[in-house]
């Protein structure tokens, strides 16, 4: 089963299912073409039976030489990268790593973060999904090299997002997981330190959504920085105030 990752639109029907949002649900062998490579669905998809939600995915991605991903994050899965061919840079929450053959980065749930290939051929890596879903749909874009800026999602909401991810990891994870160091989460536990009830707290709701607010900032200007020099783009460094 092929997708259109031109236009997002799918050449076959995706199976659906109509639960909190319309899921596009992935399927083995589902694959996408799209300007900065190609995406494959490699093993088939692990359903959670009670909830009947997509909860593991596994693709393999190729970047072209030249080319790079948006600046994304989801809200129901968290990713982890396992270097296949080549050298592919991976963005995660500020933080550049260099993903060779073998070589692994995880991405949180919630993480911004973004792939690119400044090299002079193919790159190739493993991507494993987990999470409470697994979804086509579940992308909101800080900043994409083939978008315009009304494509993009805006500010208000990617923070609005990433408030609740933190929200809920905070109420299932912050006592029995090992944070990995390009999470958000510890200094979201350290912010909500001493606090009974931190979400029902407006002055840490509205330092969390400063924080928040300050990484996707970052990352525009980040993906902006990267990404257009593999085209000879100028780059523009926002003016101080």
């Amino acid at each position: 089963m092929a997708y259109d990752g031109e236009n997002g639109r799918p050449i076959s029907s995706f199976k659906r299912a109509n639960k909190m949002i319309e899921i596009i649900t992935y399927e083995k062998d589902m694959e996408a073409f799209t300007r900065w490579g190609h995406w494959k669905v490699t093993h088939d998809v692990i359903i959670d039976q009670p909830s009947d939600k997509p909860v593991e995915c596994h693709k393999d991605i190729t970047v072209n030489p030249g080319a790079s991903l948006s600046a994304q994050l989801h809200w129901g899965r968290g990713e982890t990268y396992i270097g296949l061919e080549g050298v592919t840079k991976i963005y995660v929450n500020g933080n550049i790593f260099e993903l060779s053959k073998d070589d692994k980065v995880e991405i949180p749930r919630g993480s911004i973060h973004f792939s690119y290939n400044d090299s002079g051929e193919k790159s190739k890596f493993h991507e494993i999904q987990a999470g409470p879903l697994c979804d086509e749909a579940d992308i909101m874009r800080t900043a994409d090299r083939y978008k315009t800026a009304a494509e993009l999602n805006t500010n208000e909401d990617v923070v609005g997002l990433m408030v609740k991810v933190a929200r809920d990891r905070y109420e299932s994870e912050r006592n029995r997981v090992l944070h990995d160091k390009n999470d958000f989460m510890p200094d979201v536990i350290a912010m909500a330190e001493g606090l009974e009830k931190p979400f029902s707290d407006t002055q840490f709701i509205n330092g969390l959504r400063t924080y928040f607010q300050n990484m996707v900032e970052k990352s525009k200007f980040d993906h902006a920085s990267l990404t257009p020099v593999l085209n000879n783009e100028p780059i523009q460094k926002p003016i101080a105030k």
